[in-house]
Formats: C-alpha cells, sequence, structure tokens
C-alpha cells in the first residue's frame, strides 16, 4: 500500500522551529561540553592559532612576552617537522580568525576562557552552512521530482540531530572544516552529476553566473584539499560522474571542456596563493611555494599505521560508517544493495528520477569510503564529509519506508475506539536515531576525557598560590604534570600565565617511572630555582599508586577535583583492579594535587 503524504504549512513551521531549537542546542553544546575527543582538536587548531596570533608582536608591547608564547606553546609534530605535513589555512580559519576578531572587540579581556569558546563558536557558525546546503538539496529534489513533498524532506532533520553536529562540526576540527567545504562543492555539482540541458538557452547574466560557480567550485576544491588532503578523494568521484554525463556528443564535450578549465585554473590560482603562504609561513626561504598536501599524503602512505596504530583494511567500510552515520548508515547500505544485487528486483523504484538522482551520491560516497578502507590508519572522523551523502540517501529510503508502511491502528483505553495509526517501523527508526545520536554526542560532548580544559583554564588562579593567599606570590613559578589523560593544551593558560606555568605531559609512563621523572625534575631544580611548585592532575583512581610509588619522599596534598572525567583507559584499570565497574564517584573525578618532594630530613621525619 502506497500513501501520498502532503507536508502542510503548519508542520513545515513547526519542523522549522525544531530544527531552530535544535542549532541553538547545538550552539550550547559546542560552548559547554567539557568533553575532549582527540588531542587534534586542540593540537592542530588552537595551538598553533594561539602561537601565530599571540607571538606577532600586534597584541602585546612586551617582547619578552612574545618570545614565551612562541617558544613555550606546545606546537605538534605535523608543524615542526623538518617536512610539515599541515597547511596554515586550516588552523587559521578554525582559530587564527576568531581569535582576531575577538580581539578587535575586546582586546582588553584578561578571561581565557574566550580562548576555548572563540574557535567552537567559529566551527559551530560554519555547520550553519552543512545545513542550508541540506535544506538546499531538499528542495532541489522536490522541485525535481515535482512533488509536494520532498523525497528526502527528512534530511534537514537528520542532519541537525546527528551527533557528528553536535560534536565533531562544533569543534575546531580540520575535518568539520573539510566536510563544510565539501557540502558547498556538492551542491554545487549535484545538478551536473545527473544532467545537464545544453539546449536551454541561456541569458548572459546566467551564464556569467555559472561560469562565477564554476570558479567557485575551482576555489573550494583547492582550500579542501589544503585543509585536508583526503578532501581530493570525495571530490573524485563527483567529478567522473560530471563528466560521464557531458561526455555523451561532441557538443557536450566541448562543453565539458570549458567548464573543467574554468575549474582547472580557478584550482591552480587559489592552490599557488596558498602554496606560496604555506612557504613564507613556514620560513622555507629556498621554495617560493609548499605544497603540504602533497608531503601529507607522502607522510600517510608511509608512517601512518606504523605511528598512529594498524587498523584492519575494512574498518571503515564496515564499522566506522556505523559509529559515525549510526542507523542511518544501515538505510545506505540497504540502498546500495537495492541499486547493486537487488537490481532487477527494484527496476520501479530505481527508475524514477529521484533514485537516479541519488546514484551519483550513493556510488560517490561508498567510492569515498572504499577508498580510505585502503589505508592502515581509520578513524570514524576521517568520514565526515560522507555525512551529507549518506544523510541524503538515508532521508529518501526513510521517506519510502513512511509511504509504504501500513499505520497500525491506536486503540483508545478509555473509549475502546480506534484512532489514527502508527507506522511502527518508521517510529522505531526515529527512536534508535535519537538514542543512538543523544548517547554519542553525551560521551564525546561531556564525558569522555572532560574537564581537562577546565583544569587549564582553572590553574592561573592558584598553581602560584596554592596556599590561597589571594594575591599569589609574586615571581613564582609551577611546574604542572599531567598523567594518564590526554595531553593538555597550554594556550588556554593565556599569554600571562604561560610565563609563570609549564604544564607538561607524562601520560604514557607507568607510576614508578612518574615519580622517578619527578625526583629528577626535583633534583635539578635545587640548583637551577626554576619552580617553585609542584602539581599532578591525574584520575582520581590512580593517585594512589603515585603515593604507593613515592613513599616517604613526597607528600600530595588534594587541591582541586573535577566531577565528570570519563577515562576508558583509567575505568579499565579499575575493572581489573575491583574485578567489576567501580560505582564510587573516585572513578569519574579528575584531581590535581600539590606534590612536595621532601627533603631526606623530613622524610624521617614522618
Amino acid at each position: 500500500m502506497t500513501t501520498t503524504t502532503t507536508i502542510t504549512k503548519p508542520t513545515n513551521a513547526r519542523l522549522l522551529i525544531l530544527h531552530c531549537v535544535l542549532v541553538l542546542l547545538r550552539f550550547v553544546s559546542a560552548m559547554f561540553g567539557t568533553g575532549y575527543v582527540h588531542p587534534d582538536e586542540h593540537f592542530q587548531s588552537i595551538q598553533p592559532a594561539f602561537r601565530d596570533v599571540f607571538s606577532s608582536g600586534g597584541e602585546t608591547d612586551e617582547t619578552q612576552s612574545t618570545t614565551t608564547v612562541k617558544e613555550l606553546t606546545h606546537i605538534p609534530w605535523e608543524f615542526t617537522a623538518k617536512m610539515p605535513v599541515r597547511s596554515s589555512i586550516a588552523h587559521a580559519l578554525m582559530a587564527s580568525v576568531p581569535y582576531r576578531i575577538w580581539l578587535k572587540i575586546s582586546p582588553t579581556s584578561r578571561s581565557t576562557w574566550w580562548l576555548f569558546a572563540a574557535p567552537r563558536a567559529m566551527m559551530t557558525l560554519y555547520s550553519l552552512i552543512v545545513d542550508f546546503v541540506a535544506i538546499t538539496i531538499v528542495k532541489r529534489i522536490s522541485d525535481k521530482a515535482q512533488n509536494t513533498s520532498s523525497p528526502v524532506r527528512y534530511l534537514p532533520l537528520l542532519l541537525a540531530t546527528s551527533w557528528p553536529m553536535f560534536v565533531i562540526h562544533a569543534r575546531p576540527f580540520s575535518n568539520g572544516m573539510e566536510a563544510t567545504i565539501f557540502a558547498m562543492v556538492l551542491i554545487g555539482m549535484m545538478d551536473s552529476t545527473t544532467t545537464y540541458r545544453s539546449n536551454e538557452k541561456k541569458t548572459a547574466k546566467e551564464g556569467l553566473k555559472e561560469d562565477v560557480v564554476l570558479v567557485l567550485r575551482g576555489a573550494l576544491i583547492a582550500v579542501g584539499i589544503f585543509v585536508r588532503f583526503t578532501f581530493a578523494i570525495f571530490v573524485a568521484p563527483l567529478m567522473v560522474f560530471e563528466s560521464f554525463r557531458f561526455l555523451q556528443t561532441p557538443k557536450l564535450m566541448m562543453e565539458f571542456l570549458r567548464r573543467s578549465s574554468i575549474v582547472a585554473v580557478s584550482f591552480a590560482v587559489v592552490a599557488s596563493a596558498i602554496a606560496k603562504l604555506d612557504a613564507k609561513y613556514y620560513e622555507r626561504t629556498e621554495e617560493e611555494f609548499y605544497f603540504a598536501p602533497w608531503h601529507a599524503l607522502v607522510y600517510n602512505v608511509k608512517f601512518a599505521g606504523k605511528h598512529h596504530g594498524e587498523h584492519f583494511r575494512l574498518t571503515h567500510l564496515m564499522l566506522n560508517g556505523f559509529v559515525l552515520f549510526g542507523p542511518a548508515y544501515a538505510l545506505c547500505v540497504w540502498k546500495l544493495i537495492k541499486e547493486t544485487v537487488l537490481k532487477k528486483k527494484n527496476t520501479k523504484e530505481n527508475g524514477s528520477e529521484t533514485s537516479q538522482s541519488l546514484r551519483p551520491i550513493l556510488y560517490s560516497s561508498f567510492a569515498s569510503i572504499a577508498v580510505l578502507s585502503i589505508s592502515s590508519h581509520q578513524e570514524a572522523r576521517f568520514l565526515l564529509p560522507a555525512m551529507l551523502p549518506v544523510l541524503t540517501v538515508a532521508s529518501y529510503e526513510l521517506a519510502r519506508l513512511y509511504e509504504n508502511e501500513t499505520p497500525v491502528a491506536v486503540k483508545d483505553k478509555d473509549t475502546n475506539k480506534t484512532s489514527g495509526g502508527v507506522r511502527v517501523k518508521f517510529s522505531l527508526f526515529w527512536l534508535v536515531w535519537v538514542t543512538f545520536n543523544a548517547s554519542v554526542t553525551i560521551f564525546y560532548g561531556f564525558a569522555h576525557q572532560a574537564r581537562i580544559s577546565s583544569v587549564v583554564l582553572d590553574l592561573p588562579s592558584f598553581a602560584t598560590d596554592p596556599d590561597g593567599v589571594g594575591s599569589g606570590n609574586r615571581g613564582a613559578k609551577a611546574l604542572v604534570a599531567f598523567w594518564r589523560t590526554y595531553p593538555p593544551p597550554n594556550a588556554f593558560l593565556g599569554k600571562d600565565a604561560m610565563k609563570s606555568i609549564a604544564i607538561k605531559e607524562h601520560s604514557q609512563e607507568s607510576a614508578e617511572r612518574f615519580t622517578h621523572s619527578m625526583k629528577v625534575i626535583d633534583k635539578n631544580n635545587k640548583s637551577k630555582k626554576e619552580y617553585d611548585y609542584y602539581y599532578v592532575v591525574a584520575p582520581e583512581t590512580s593517585i594512589q599508586s603515585l603515593k604507593d610509588a613515592f613513599g616517604e619522599e613526597a607528600l600530595l596534598t588534594m587541591k582541586k577535583q573535577y566531577l565528570g572525567h570519563f577515562n576508558v583507559e583509567e575505568l579499565a584499570r579499575e575493572i581489573i583492579r575491583q574485578r567489576g565497574l567501580p560505582f564510587s564517584l573516585d572513578a569519574y573525578t579528575l584531581s590535581v594535587y600539590e606534590i612536595e618532594v621532601l627533603s631526606s630530613n623530613d622524610a624521617q621525619d614522618r
């Protein structure tokens, strides 16, 4: 049974309100989410941007201060290697731009919270571009299908409720930037990958508009590749489908050459400009252009698996698609099966105009995922640009499920009358979808390795004043060691506190190795007088092992605790130690302890 469904104006209004509420929740999640997804969200964006903005000399008059910022900001190897593998364009768009805007708005602000919030606000604003593209896709497919109700009408809602929009897109990950740029390229290529009518007469204005779009496409592809070299893997299949549409007649072939020339020239100009800027940024005095994407590709082919972990070669196809897109990926896989394995049984559906228009998106997304699955190192967020195509296809399948499913009548218990009906499978999908995305959003957005940024933001308020005197010890310096946590971004200290607080990471060390490191530091400090205070930041459940390792040689005093820190590795250790799931709040608490290394006489007195 097939039911024709129309979307009324009140329904559209309700969906618009719901979408606005979800976008507002996205901003709230971005600004107040304390979870820490991956070190890349800080170290490939905020750290280099902080160094660039605050060591340029434009924001401070103190030469010593700018030198300190440049030398002490923790910069990852991707930017400091002999052949850097990251372009400066990515972190500039994600963090440098919002930092400079904020400095124009509030040049005298001493708060460091905005160092954390500004890049997230910028990325959340960028994510609205993806929402706009999704709404545009719905309208275009609806116009083609000439239906009152669009065949992909659920796309904006699926997108707005997906966990990557609340977490990855709202944080300064280059994957989010890559996905945003890809969305803009995708909407520009959708029509030409399905049909192109060369016989239609265009006005001069329409022709100019088309050429401008092609120029923008070339520019966006160049920027996208410099943001992440994998961008080319997502765009290439779409370009192949577009070429198939044009290489049918001599006239279309000539038009294809004209269009391709515009895109190529635009790409070359923008790519050369970025490469020239990167050569200057990395001070490559002997090179006029520096193509970071090429070096990133070479590095990933040779060393990615060895340095970052080996994964099963089909992890993207078989696992990460479900991790990132949940049940929507299952719908997309089902559509692919119907298009290929069950092609003969679905000739009517596959022959529809909507199904044909979605075919390039479907095949392109799976082709990209398959190519990325060849890599030895595979993380789910690497598939983020495929989210819009996957959800578009999933929306089509969801709409068909709604239209083809027979509603089950609902009986009123009081009146014993039946009314309306419930589409069980359709409702079940939304239940699973919302539960899945809400759970992952809470885990990665608010729990996973959470509160590390909170600790760093708070350190300037007490690290050089552990006894709470108030004004602190002028000129005092503190060493803060993070143990068994993700690496802390020291940019959140701010340029002033960075001079007095040194942050070190000891995440991989055993308790014995950590205590040995601290003793060596203290021994050297007795002559150099470099630090006045030592601290350790670690999961509360790991502190006892440090006390045992130090024995009588050090005194650990708790200074602050942060509830809501979910550390998978530490939790696993506790499960093994307790032979069960720990229910104590200590298992989910991040603690700051002052370490006082005792002299031999003090140790004997104890």
